[in-house]
């Protein structure tokens, strides 16, 4: 099956939804009051962060990798206050 460019395999909701609670967690938000903002059920946002978390330091190296395959003049990703926050940073 040939997936739009918007959507992730296996998930029902768009990268921008996804991304969105992703973001809103490493600037501190929980999971409830991402779920209220996006209109999403608390436990899929809570699915999110859960995987997110598990696969911090993959996502934040794989990140880096692309951003940098694709510019490789990229100035360094600057660090933040969290291994989760530093994967957020990477991969936006």
């Amino acid at each position: 099956m040939l997936l739009a460019n918007w959507s992730l395999p296996r998930r029902r909701d768009t990268i921008d939804v996804i991304g969105s609670a992703l973001t809103a967690h490493a600037g501190g938000a929980g999971h409830r009051p991402i779920a209220r903002r996006l209109g999403v059920p608390d436990a899929t946002v809570r699915g999110w962060l859960r995987r997110a978390r598990s696969r911090t330091e993959r996502l934040r190296v794989l990140g880096t990798v692309v951003a940098h395959d694709h510019d490789p003049m990229l100035p360094a990703i600057k660090p933040t206050a969290t291994s989760f926050g530093d994967a957020i940073e990477a991969l936006g």
